[in-house]
């Protein structure tokens, strides 16, 4: 599949039309560990729809790189997100 198919899936997908990654093979974005990770990481730094990329795989929990992180990254980034949610839950009380 290429940046293209998106095309598609309709607006919702649009964005990826315009993703700095659209330059490059796929496959450098699915890196097999964060160290390879570094080149797809680069390209990101300087794409315009990192916030949208990142929206997306956080919800899809997509493999590779996406809106400038790791898979690794963004786990992380869930496991702050939801325990900072738990603690305001339960600052909030009953």
């Amino acid at each position: 599949m290429s940046m293209d198919d998106f095309s598609l899936y309709g607006s919702g997908f649009g964005w990826m039309l315009e993703g700095e990654c659209r330059h490059y093979p796929a496959d450098m974005f699915f890196p097999d560990d964060d160290e390879t990770a570094v080149v797809a990481l680069t390209v990101c730094a300087s794409c315009k729809v990192t916030g949208k990329c990142l929206a997306y795989a956080l919800v899809h929990a997509e493999h590779g790189v996406w809106g400038a992180m790791s898979e690794r990254q963004r786990r992380d980034l869930k496991r702050e997100l939801r325990d900072a949610q738990e603690q305001t839950n339960e600052a909030q009380g009953p």
